[in-house]
């Protein structure tokens, strides 16, 4: 143990940088676990759409929706879900797939949603990357 003690008063700024990682990868990992909505895979995705009718929901802007998107995806840029609320009640009914192009939108209108009411919700891990890196099918432009 004094040997951790004399480590640490040598290698302060050491110390403290894997102090504060540390912190943060339990407070990262604490929030996944307290979350409600449940992280999914491109695969499990799939599978809710074919055989739950999960609806899907792209939070991404609307010209990167018009690029590429999952097909029958909806569109509601992440910016827009406070003020959609009545366009995503009727989402409300399905378990609802949501994804942006890497994920990292798509996981914060995930809380946004749940926060709104949505209890059967799930987020896509990696996003629509994901989505494309399994091969799987896209459409392009608007519906």
């Amino acid at each position: 143990m004094e040997e951790y003690l004399e480590f640490a008063t040598r290698h302060w700024a050491l110390s403290l940088a894997f102090v504060g990682v540390l912190g943060a990868l339990i407070i990262t990992e604490a929030g996944r676990f307290t979350r409600r909505f449940r992280e999914v895979s491109p695969g499990r995705a799939t599978q809710l759409i074919n055989r739950e009718d999960a609806r899907v929901l792209d939070v991404s802007a609307e010209n990167e929706f018009e690029t590429a998107h999952i097909i029958n995806a909806r569109n509601i840029p992440a910016g827009q879900l406070a003020s959609r609320d009545r366009d995503l009640k009727k989402l409300q009914k399905k378990p609802l797939v949501v994804y942006c192009r890497n994920g990292q939108q798509s996981l914060k209108a995930c809380s946004q949603l749940d926060k709104m009411g949505f209890e059967d919700l799930y987020w896509l891990k990696g996003g629509f990357a994901a989505w494309q890196g399994d091969n799987l099918p896209v459409a392009k432009g608007r519906k």
